[in-house]
């Protein structure tokens, strides 16, 4: 049993600046029958607004497994996002989760229920899914019929990729805006195997650029994209800079700003 007084959240430590944790909520996730779609609308959400993803976790439908999880998250992150697990059915129990490693109590939400109710939801669909963890909070947009929910730093959104996207502005609308990451792009129409020397040497010389190699199979225009990720973009285009410089004219590819 999660006791959220002797949990990691409870020890003080210091995290990634603009860092979230996702927790993926569904034995059918894990099982296949259903096609994990959310994490990727997210981390495109977190980007604008100069969050990252630090780590993403996918459990079963399981009070005990998800408040766990939920707690580990919280310490790791600034910001932890859940996905599914809010409906009205038997498995639905991330709002019990999240309440259990908060350590308090589940509410009806007479506000939330109202919203339900005129958005078409069931009576009783509706009064299931009205329940939130004892001082949440209810975040408006005009994408969807219903807020997100927030409790503390931990925002509990619906599986349904649909749902998912459309609560997506309140979100990026709740918290403060951080410094985006700035990306420069190399396009190389030789084998990323050619690169590897002069890409090591970038990387040593710039350790606070985030760099990353990708080999493409699937396009004839080019063979490899090299990418330079920064706060300020002038040090990610000093990076791809020292790069191009280390390469031989034939090496030598397009370069694609991205800001």
């Amino acid at each position: 049993m999660v006791n959220p007084e002797s949990s990691s959240s409870a020890v003080p430590r210091a995290v990634p600046e603009g860092s979230v944790g996702v927790l993926l909520v569904g034995t059918e996730l894990l099982s296949g029958k259903v096609e994990e779609k959310n994490l990727v609308h997210l981390a495109r959400s977190c980007a604008r607004i100069g969050y990252e993803v630090f780590r993403v976790v996918m459990v079963h439908d399981d009070v005990q497994v998800i408040a766990a999880a939920v707690a580990d998250l919280r310490a790791l992150c600034t910001v932890v996002v859940t996905s599914g697990g809010v409906g009205p059915t038997h498995d639905d129990v991330t709002v019990d989760a999240v309440a259990l490693a908060f350590g308090v109590e589940v509410r009806s939400e007479p506000v939330l229920l109202q919203a339900l109710s005129e958005a078409g939801v069931a009576p009783y669909a509706a009064e299931r899914m009205a329940r939130l963890p004892e001082g949440a909070q209810l975040l408006r947009s005009e994408q969807t019929s219903w807020p997100l929910v927030r409790m503390g730093q931990v925002f509990l959104f619906p599986g349904v990729p649909a749902a998912f996207v459309r609560k997506l502005p309140a979100f990026e609308l709740s918290l403060p805006r951080l410094r985006p990451l700035q990306l420069v792009q190399l396009y190389f129409t030789v084998d990323e195997a050619e690169l590897v020397q002069a890409l090591d040497a970038a990387v040593a010389e710039f350790p606070d650029v985030r760099v990353g190699s990708y080999p493409v199979w699937d396009d004839a225009a080019y063979r490899t994209r090299i990418t330079f990720e920064h706060r300020e973009l002038h040090r990610a285009a000093s990076a791809s800079d020292f790069l191009l410089l280390r390469l031989s004219v034939s090496q030598r590819g397009s370069r694609v700003f991205v800001p």
